[in-house]
């Protein structure tokens, strides 16, 4: 009995990188052609941004494949802080890279109007009895309002405040 997994053979990817590209193209697979005429909103913990003057990229690659099939990251292009800090005390070893990062995101497809893009919970709180200040998780959350091209009257806020860290968490919004 093999538990929790059995492997017969080698393993199918030799880095972190692959299986993550194999696992984005899967997520695309399932959501881009989904055919019910709803355009999806991905989002979470995704492990994988861009580089700019203040960030390092995290498997870029990977992340050029979600914007290579439609969809626009707005914390990105908007806001470009961090969410995966090296000053969050919280961040361990991610923040010992000592370098900042974007690889928690909300993608949106096309048909969709967003406002009021921003980052939370990236301040301290009080977290135990003797009054430890702290953030609520390694990892800042996004946030974003957004609303259907055809129905703009009626903004959602939609927020990926990721308290752990999950693989490639999923919203497909259907109406």
């Amino acid at each position: 009995m093999c538990f929790p997994f059995c492997l017969v053979g080698p393993p199918p990817f030799t880095t972190f990188e692959e299986l993550q590209r194999n696992e984005t193209q899967q997520l695309l697979q399932a959501f881009t052609g989904n055919g019910n005429g709803h355009p999806p909103v991905l989002l979470g913990d995704f492990n994988h941004g861009p580089a700019s003057a203040t960030l390092i990229a995290e498997h870029p690659a990977n992340y050029q494949l979600i914007l290579d099939a439609g969809f626009k990251a707005p914390y990105v292009t908007e806001v470009g802080n961090c969410s995966l800090c090296a000053d969050n005390p919280l961040a361990g070893a991610a923040g010992a890279k000592k370098a900042d990062r974007i690889v928690d995101h909300i993608y949106v497809g096309n048909g969709f109007d967003v406002s009021g893009v921003k980052r939370i919970w990236d301040d301290n709180r009080a977290v135990n009895a003797t009054v430890e200040f702290l953030p609520i998780s390694d990892h800042y959350g996004v946030q974003l309002t957004y609303s259907r091209n055809q129905d703009s009257s009626h903004g959602r806020v939609l927020s990926a405040t990721l308290l752990v860290s999950v693989a490639l968490p999923v919203f497909n919004w259907l109406m």
